[in-house]
Order: structure tokens, then sequence, then C-alpha cells
């Protein structure tokens, strides 16, 4: 096993790179794949200004299907907020957890403030949508 070498990392809201991945949905990315290749981590925000039902009917919120990370959501703040995947539907709450397996295609609607974990590390050019 070969040890990884390296520093510990500090960043605040104010180091973060910003992406807007759509108009309505914002990245703060605190830890890439540039830190590392084994992990990253964001938050992330949806502000759709819509509740789940018409965000799904006008086709908004955040559809992925992801090509090599496993994802894990760990939702601060949630409103009118679902997650979609095959035939399931899960309503989110303030203060839950959504693991997405790699190569899952789903869709999340509402409005949220997240934090996003990705493993291995997020490379949107890995990412298949």
């Amino acid at each position: 096993m070969s040890e990884i070498k390296t520093k510990p990392i500090y960043r605040t809201g104010l180091d973060a790179i910003t992406r807007m991945a759509q108009p309505d949905y914002a990245v703060r990315n605190f830890l890439t794949k540039d830190d590392t290749p084994h992990i990253s981590m964001a938050v992330a925000e949806l502000s759709s200004g819509q509740g789940a039902d018409s965000c799904e009917k006008q086709g908004g919120g955040i559809w992925n299907e992801v090509s090599r990370t496993d994802r894990i959501y760990y939702f601060i703040t949630a409103e009118n907020c679902s997650a979609i995947y095959d035939d399931m539907t899960i309503n989110i709450i303030p203060d839950s957890m959504l693991f997405v397996p790699k190569n899952t295609q789903y869709t999340i609607t509402g409005n949220f403030r997240a934090v996003l974990i990705n493993t291995p590390a997020f490379d949107k050019n890995a990412e298949i949508k």
C-alpha cells in the first residue's frame, strides 16, 4: 500500500470555486480533483423558485447519469425537494442524506442546499448527461 503524501487543506467560502452548473444550480467547490483524485467536496444549491411538481413538469431540477463516481448529498436545507430514480420518488427533508451509486440516472427537484461528496473526485469530463 502506497502512502499518500499531502498536507491538510483548509478553505473558506471565499476560497471556494463557484461553478454555475445550470442557471439555477450553483456548486461551490471546496475540494477538487486537483487537490486529490480520491474525493471531492462541494456545497450545491438549487434555487428553482418552484415546488417539485412544477419543476418536474417544466423539466427543471438536476439530472445526472454519473459515469464513474459514487455521490453523497447531505441536505442542510430542503423545500419541496424530491429525488427521483427508476420508479422511486424520495421526499427529501433537511438534515437527511442521499447516497447515489455510480451509473445511476436520477433527478433532484425543488430547492435545497447540500454538502456534496464524490468518490473518486468529481471530473466533469467523466460526467454523462
